[in-house]
């Protein structure tokens, strides 16, 4: 199950938002989850790891509410968070706040900013490429988990060959790159040449399973 993650502070605004996307996105193996505001961002970044959030939408004012535990950051920090821990995860702001400098300064890091009272009319071809950016995102990470599982078993078992210690190496920090000080866009396509990487590595690896059953 893929899942859009929404952050809003508001919940006449939450609810609006997920109505909309979600008349749009009409996909049972999709659905819409509220994100928590949680005490920094690098928790929410935490929670969309743990609850395996393939999409986040994120609103810029998040302390609007009165009442509750007060919130010292905003929709654009929470992004940077994102951006730190998980490059490549397609995150969306929805604001009635566009022309904020920090949000114009971070355009760049977003997959797409939407004006609040333009997501009715933008939500069917907004919705399309939510669904697009998280299905590859989402096999992107489950492709180098399945190969890092593998090749840490072998590890276990210490049967690795030369060339398969620095695939798991380079795998390794490719699934870590909170780790590291490299900037998004020289993070992405290293992650995707590593991806694509071991997916010829498990077609070489089927190919030769299927010539070996052949010969029995």
């Amino acid at each position: 199950m893929h899942k859009i993650g929404i952050l809003e502070d508001r919940p006449g605004e939450l609810v609006t938002t997920r109505t909309i996307l979600a008349r749009n996105l009409n996909d049972p193996d999709w659905m819409i989850v509220e994100v928590p505001l949680l005490a920094t961002p690098e928790r929410i970044v935490e929670w969309l790891m743990q609850e395996d959030v393939n999409v986040l939408v994120a609103d810029q004012v998040l302390d609007d509410i009165s009442g509750q535990r007060p919130i010292t950051y905003q929709g654009h920090e929470v992004i940077e968070a994102v951006r730190r821990h998980i490059p490549d995860m397609p995150v969306y702001m929805i604001t009635a706040f566009k022309d904020k400098p920090e949000v114009e300064s971070n355009l760049s890091q977003m997959e797409e900013m939407v004006p609040r009272g333009k997501l009715g009319e933008r939500a069917p071809i907004l919705v399309e490429r939510m669904k697009r950016a998280g299905a590859s995102f989402a096999h992107r990470h489950r492709a180098a988990l399945s190969r890092l599982s593998e090749l840490s078993a072998k590890k276990a078992a210490a049967r690795l060959t030369s060339a398969e210690k620095a695939e798991l190496a380079s795998l390794q920090t490719a699934l870590n790159l909170a780790d590291t000080s490299e900037t998004r866009a020289n993070l992405l396509p290293a992650l995707e040449r590593e991806v694509e990487k071991l997916e010829e590595l498990q077609s070489k690896a089927a190919a030769l399973l299927r010539k070996a059953k052949a010969r029995k």
